[in-house]
């Protein structure tokens, strides 16, 4: 345990140093794409391309290790929903873009109590695993009232996850196995996912079967921890 504690944060340390090079590489990359040269262009597309794939393995890894070592303290506030969602969808629309993912939001306006940019975390790990996992369908970013509770949640039609592996692909390195496909990515999206919901007090839930897409739903809140335009300046309720 010791071992893996330094390990970690070793990791967290390098962060800066590893993301330098990648991002370099990402500027030569868009020059190369906008060459007058058809070949050059797609060469530096190409680059792009895998430049954010890798850049995704970094963030995901680097996540893990702040989780690992206690590094992250959520601040907890009245938080806009469709700004965090679209704030995210800006950063991974290429990624999406790239994998022909079609997504779209349904969002009302409305505050949760959260911490806005752990939230977006979350859902850039859940839109990764969409890129990942469901390339070439449709997806769709939605939030509402269920039970009583705001929930956010994230669809797609791609293989989904048998029922089986609903629990299991919450653990490290786990993933849903896919027919006549190798393993993608390193397995620790979901449970970077659900150790930030953990932390914030969220729960998250997976609902998916064969051939039927992924449904994944974060909890958030119930409806009188929140508001219902961003406009609406809430007080954290109280226990009684």
């Amino acid at each position: 345990m010791h071992k893996q504690f330094n390990e970690s944060r070793l990791l967290a340390a390098a962060g800066h140093d590893l993301r330098q090079p990648l991002q370099a590489m990402q500027l030569f990359a868009s020059t190369l794409s906008a060459s007058p040269m058809e070949m050059c262009r797609e060469i530096g597309r190409n680059i792009e391309c895998s430049a954010r794939e890798l850049g995704y393995m970094f963030d995901v890894l680097f996540d893990m290790s702040k989780l690992e070592t206690g590094a992250i303290e959520p601040e907890i506030v009245s938080t806009p929903l469709a700004a965090v969602v679209g704030q995210v969808l800006d950063e991974i629309g290429p990624a999406l873009t790239d994998r022909g993912v079609a997504l779209r939001a349904e969002l009302p306006e409305v505050c949760a109590f959260t911490d806005g940019a752990l939230l977006g975390r979350m859902l850039h790990h859940l839109l990764q695993n969409v890129a990942v996992h469901a390339p070439s369908g449709d997806a769709v970013v939605r939030a509402g009232i269920e039970n009583g509770r705001l929930t956010l949640c994230v669809e797609d039609d791609g293989p989904g996850i048998p029922a089986a592996m609903r629990q299991a692909v919450f653990e490290p390195f786990m993933q849903a196995p896919q027919e006549g496909e190798r393993p993608q990515g390193l397995g620790l999206g979901l449970t970077v996912v659900r150790r930030l919901a953990d932390l914030l007090g969220h729960e998250v839930v997976l609902g998916s079967g064969p051939g039927r897409g992924a449904q994944v739903r974060v909890i958030l809140g119930a409806d009188e921890a929140m508001a219902r335009s961003p406009g609406e300046l809430l007080s954290a309720p109280t226990s009684q």
